[in-house]
């Protein structure tokens, strides 16, 4: 008898489980996700977008829902080669977890970390040749610590407060050559900014130029670069 209890819950787990799961394709993509009729969990927040399934199609919103949550691992691919384009999991209409992208061509784009709808942890972008063009971490949706962005052979090391640029700034080139460097408080440059190319040093109050050449280039050339 217990045999068959557990056996009639273990079916009906299944058909449950299976009946949650939704597909669906427009002209380029094919969406294969999870839904549930479960809504006690949201709590609608201004920052955070919600996703549901209504009327065969996915929409999303920060305002509201009118449909069913998806829930659980989601895929998007392209409708005619299969190919992955993105690739995460939902928590009640929230992104969570690891979420993944990928170009038409099936390049990684990038690899972002959610929390409950907002971005949360290690963050990275990729250019076409694999490469880390981006790193830095969210916190509660927000850049926090430092990030590092790799561009035109230009690395920059920033930091970040709160979504604010905020604290010590600096540029290398491909060879580890400090080529500027400088302050930032709340997105504007501040205090003495210096740059080795130019062979300027420039004082900055609020983002404004309040004093050019603050030191010879040779007492500036004399300071350790770090």
């Amino acid at each position: 008898m217990k045999f068959l209890v557990l056996f009639y819950l273990s079916v009906m787990s299944f058909f449950i489980s299976d009946s949650s799961k939704r597909k669906y394709s427009d002209v380029e993509f094919t969406y294969e996700f999870s839904i549930t009729n479960n809504s006690s969990k949201v709590k609608l927040k201004k920052d955070i977008k919600i996703y549901w399934y209504t009327f065969e199609k996915i929409q999303s919103s920060f305002y509201g829902f009118n449909g069913k949550l998806l829930n659980g691992y989601y895929r998007k691919s392209l409708k005619d080669s299969k190919r992955i384009i993105e690739e995460g999991s939902f928590f009640y209409g929230m992104k969570d977890g690891e979420w993944k992208e990928w170009d038409n061509r099936g390049s990684l784009i990038n690899i972002i970390h959610w929390k409950k709808g907002r971005k949360e942890g290690i963050s990275e972008c990729y250019d076409e040749n694999h490469k880390v063009v981006s790193k830095g971490a969210f916190r509660k949706g927000m850049k926090s610590g430092v990030w590092i962005n790799f561009q035109s052979g230009i690395l920059r090391k920033s930091n970040w407060s709160k979504n604010f640029l905020e604290g010590s700034y600096k540029e290398y080139d491909s060879l580890g050559n400090l080529l500027k460097k400088g302050r930032y408080k709340r997105n504007m440059r501040t205090g003495v900014w210096t740059d080795y190319v130019k062979k300027t040093r420039k004082r900055y109050d609020k983002d404004i130029i309040v004093e050019e050449n603050v030191e010879t280039f040779w007492d500036t050339f004399k300071e350790k670069k770090n």
